[in-house]
């Protein structure tokens, strides 16, 4: 895995724990080659630069990091329009919906109207659920902040569910936040060590398993006959299936090596 390849599955890691300053530092920390070095990581820069605009207190900064995510997301509508599916159309529609929600002056893209679409077109592609999932939660996060707190427990609803199938822990527990957030009450959810084994893949298994019991990337691989880094590779894919950050929180699960 590149240096780009493991930013973006850290910073998806923190955006699904809502760490959108951490996300934006390590998608800032990325090798670019200009504009179109963004295509593979445009929608988790323009979530993380939207979320993080208000805290934001450079004016001229924050005006340059947004400017930078609405090229990218340029770049990426032009890239795919013409071999364009429903999947990267409603993607697209997501990152201008997530900009627009804190455009400069002038901009005429109403999020609510951006959002919709975008739901509607993934509603049409089953096979892109994680994408599916992250727009149903951004949309809900818009309806609670704008007071409409039943039309947005229904997508957030969504968004957790599907989360919930796809074993990607740490965004099904930022949706259940939001649900909160709205006034849902909901139930605890604990997942067994059992439960949450099952949804790594062989590989990540015992990667994990290893890394549990404290052994460091460079003896993993070792023993699993890996590169560090590759060692290092599962680990991103693995903790957010896990709904962890770190190898202390991996450790406190007490999975069997």
């Amino acid at each position: 895995a590149s240096l780009a390849d493991a930013s973006h599955a850290f910073a998806l890691l923190d955006l699904g724990r809502g760490r959108h300053d951490a996300a934006l530092h390590h998608l800032d920390a990325a090798p670019r080659g200009g504009v179109t070095g963004w295509l593979p990581t445009a929608a988790a820069l323009a979530e993380a630069t939207a979320r993080t605009h208000n805290a934001d207190t450079d004016p001229a900064a924050r005006h340059r990091r947004w400017h930078r995510a609405r090229d990218a997301v340029d770049a990426y509508a032009q890239a795919t329009r013409h071999s364009g599916t429903d999947r990267t159309r409603a993607v697209t529609l997501r990152m201008r919906a997530l900009l627009a929600e804190c455009a400069p002056e002038g901009c005429a893209d109403e999020p609510d109207a951006l959002y919709a679409r975008a739901v509607d077109l993934h509603r049409r592609d089953p096979h892109a659920a994680f994408d599916r999932a992250r727009t149903e939660l951004g949309y809900g996060e818009f309806l609670r902040r704008r007071r409409r707190t039943t039309e947005a427990r229904a997508h957030l609803r969504t968004a957790s569910t599907i989360f919930e199938k796809l074993g990607a822990q740490a965004w099904a527990e930022r949706a259940r936040t939001e649900l909160r957030a709205s006034g849902e009450q909901l139930r605890p959810h604990a997942a067994g060590s059992s439960e949450l084994i099952a949804r790594l893949t062989p590989q990540e298994q015992r990667v994990v398993g290893l890394a549990a019991d404290g052994l460091s990337n460079r003896a993993i691989g070792e023993r699993l006959f890996l590169s560090p880094r590759t060692v290092g590779y599962h680990l991103y894919k693995a903790f957010p299936k896990l709904g962890v950050a770190s190898r202390r929180e991996l450790a406190r699960l007490g999975l069997p090596g």
